[in-house]
């Protein structure tokens, strides 16, 4: 069975995306940016609240296919700037500390 997991984001039909897919035990989470509900972008300039408004938007996708954060295994972080790494993997272990 394939279950399609949205966000509400208006981009998912726009470009053909579904925020997450869950086929059996699997889930897939698209790459995912730090937008709000109105579409626009949350925290710019600000890398540690985009990666925050980024995981937030992975959990609840996780949470609507029926599981969490600690079932995740794998992530990738993309950045612009690679200085804000030490920002952006703080909030990153704010989420997956206990997690690993």
């Amino acid at each position: 069975m394939r279950k399609l997991i949205s966000s509400g984001s208006p981009y998912e039909p726009k470009i053909g995306i579904s925020r997450a897919v869950r086929v059996g035990n699997v889930i897939a989470v698209s790459g995912t940016a730090p937008l709000g509900p109105d579409g626009r972008t949350v925290g710019a300039g600000d890398a540690a609240a985009q990666a925050r408004r980024c995981l937030e938007i992975v959990r609840a996708a996780l949470q609507s296919a029926g599981a969490s954060l600690d079932d995740v295994v794998r992530t990738r972080t993309l950045l612009v700037r690679i200085e804000d790494w030490q920002v952006v993997a703080a909030v990153h272990g704010e989420f997956f500390r206990d997690v690993r």
